[in-house]
Formats: C-alpha cells, sequence, structure tokens
C-alpha cells in the first residue's frame, strides 16, 4: 500500500506542479487539466502497445499532449476574463467525449487493459518500487524545471501578465505568446505524467480522466497556494493519502471519489478562512507579510548605496554590530 501511496502521490504531484505553472504563475483558471493527463496516457499506451519503444512513447505523448495545449492556448487565450476557464471545460469535456467514442482506437468505455511495464534500455521496471524511482525522478523534473521557468525572466513576465495583463502589454511584452507558450508547457508536463500513469496501472479508460479529476487538481493547487509549488506537491500528496486512506477505511470505490472531494472541499474552505494564500503561500506574499526587521533594513539601506565597496562593508559592520548590542540590552 505504501508503495501505491508514494507512486501516486509522485504523479499527482508532478501534475500539480504542471497545472500550477498555467493557474498560479500565468493566471489561466484551467479546469480541464486532466485532458492532457488523458490524452498522454492513451498516447504512450496506443505507442507501446503498437511496439514502440517506452523511451520513445513517454516524449511522444508529452509532444501530443503539448500540442493540444498549444491549440488550444492559441485558440482561446485572446478570451478575456473567465471565458477561458469555460472554453478549458470544453476541452476536458470533448477530450473525454472522443475518447468514448472513437472506439475503433480506444476501445470506448471499455478501456484499454494489459498496458506493459515501463522499460528502459531493456531493463523492465516491473516492481513497484522501481516505478516508484521513475516517478519520483519525474516529479524532481518537472519541480526544476517548472522552478527554473519561474524565476527566469519568462517566469516573471507571466507573473506580471497574471497581476495586470493591459499593463504588462503596454510595456511591450506579447501577453497571448506568453500565455500560450505556459498553456503549452503545462500541458507537456502533464502528458508525460499520463505516460507514466499508464504504465503504473495498466488499464486506463476514459472515466479516470473527467471533470472530478480536474477540480481535484485545481483544488490542490488552491490548497498549496498559487505560485508555490512545493506547496502543490505537499497538497498533491495529501490527496493522494487522502484517497489511499479511505480506500483503507473500506469505502467503496464509486464513493471514495465524491467524498474525497467533500472532504478536500471542507479542507480548503476552512484553509481560506485561516490562511487565504494556501499551506505555502507565493515567495513574494511570504515577503511582504513578514514582520519588519531593523537588520534587513539596514542591508537594504546599504545595498542601495553607491559609496565604495570597503565603505559600505565597513558600514554594514557597524550597523551589525549596533544590531547585536541592541539585542543583547533588550532595547
Amino acid at each position: 500500500m505504501i508503495w501505491h501511496f508514494l507512486i501516486t502521490a509522485s504523479l499527482m504531484g508532478a501534475l500539480a506542479v504542471s497545472l500550477n505553472l498555467a493557474v498560479g504563475s500565468a493566471g489561466l483558471f484551467n479546469i480541464g487539466h486532466a485532458a492532457y493527463f488523458g490524452v498522454g496516457a492513451y498516447t504512450s499506451a496506443l505507442l507501446v502497445l503498437a511496439g514502440v519503444r517506452f523511451e520513445l512513447a513517454l516524449p511522444g505523448a508529452a509532444v501530443v499532449a503539448g500540442i493540444l495545449g498549444l491549440a488550444l492556448g492559441g485558440l482561446t487565450l485572446k478570451l478575456e476574463g473567465d471565458y477561458f476557464a469555460v472554453a478549458s471545460l470544453g476541452l476536458g469535456i470533448v477530450t473525454q467525449a472522443v475518447l468514448n467514442n472513437w472506439q475503433g482506437l480506444t476501445r470506448g468505455p471499455m478501456g484499454i487493459p494489459g498496458i506493459p511495464a515501463p522499460a528502459i534500455f531493456g531493463v523492465e521496471l516491473n516492481t513497484l518500487p522501481a516505478q516508484f524511482l521513475l516517478a519520483a525522478f519525474y516529479l524532481v523534473l518537472v519541480y526544476l524545471t517548472v522552478e527554473r521557468l519561474t524565476r527566469s525572466p519568462f517566469g516573471l513576465s507571466l507573473r506580471a501578465v497574471r497581476d495586470d495583463e493591459a499593463a504588462t502589454a503596454a510595456l511591450g511584452k506579447p501577453v497571448v505568446a506568453l500565455k500560450v507558450q505556459a498553456a503549452a508547457v503545462s500541458a507537456l508536463f502533464a502528458g508525460g505524467a499520463g505516460s507514466l500513469y499508464a504504465h503504473y496501472v495498466s488499464y486506463i479508460d476514459p472515466s479516470q480522466f473527467g471533470l472530478a479529476l480536474s477540480v481535484s487538481l485545481l483544488v490542490a493547487v488552491i490548497f498549496g497556494g498559487l505560485g508555490n509549488h512545493l506547496g502543490a506537491i505537499l497538497a498533491a500528496t495529501l490527496l493522494a493519502g487522502m484517497q489511499q486512506g479511505l480506500l483503507l477505511l473500506g469505502v467503496p470505490p464509486g464513493l471514495s471519489g465524491g467524498l474525497q472531494q467533500l472532504l478536500f472541499s471542507v479542507a480548503l474552505v476552512a484553509l481560506v478562512l485561516v490562511r487565504p494564500r494556501g499551506l505555502l503561500a507565493e515567495r513574494r506574499w511570504r515577503a511582504a507579510f513578514a514582520p519588519p526587521s531593523p537588520e534587513r533594513g539596514v542591508r537594504a539601506a546599504f545595498s542601495n548605496s553607491r559609496l565604495p565597496v570597503s565603505v559600505v562593508e565597513e558600514g554594514r559592520n557597524d550597523a551589525r554590530d549596533s544590531f547585536g548590542r541592541s539585542i543583547r540590552h533588550g532595547a
């Protein structure tokens, strides 16, 4: 049971981080993220069953999902306000309908059974610990990549678009292009997670990639803290733990999904009342709400100084000594 929990938490964490790039960093309220996850799962399963190696099927699934995200972004990101959320919801519904009705390719509601375990360079990862290592590696890869992106000029531009789209456009930034790129990268990582999921569970059907999963992911991102990727991973882990816990308590699988959403929604409402920014707030909010520090103020003042370096360093040392004396004397 612990290995199932760890694998599920790793995949959900990667999925939540990919969604957080779109929702938390770019402000794209996506309610259809499970569609990219499902497209990645089906693409990888069909490719491997057709004889393609897993090492090629995984990036292929990510690319197909990324192209879908690029297409959705190109068609809908000129919409204003909440219309993008409605468009992403429509994408999720249409994708699930295609998976259900394109029976010649996807077998419809019967799903695809017998998906083999992943094999990398001839080594079959058919044990739970091996699959956990693969899922954990993918989670770390997604986290480091998205964290790097959000700290780059591209990520800063995304945050500017999220905070004030009109002002960002007035500064000459390509607002629509930035949002399309964020949507495509977010979908690409979700497709990769879908590939790992398909080869972990060995059976997929359209009901696994519906609105319930998209809503759970969105709630997890808000619960963890918009714009904070560690918070998204933490919330996804709690979500996976709640899922496994309900199964341990003997709750029927048909009820566990709805009950899980109910419990998570109640927890979200409670969290909004106590910590409106989520479990782990975005760094800039933590800095904004941090208690004032005399030493930090002195450091900032000297950092902005144009005095010679030696004079600045001497001033910093004097300020640090003065601050230390004031602390020792209780001033």
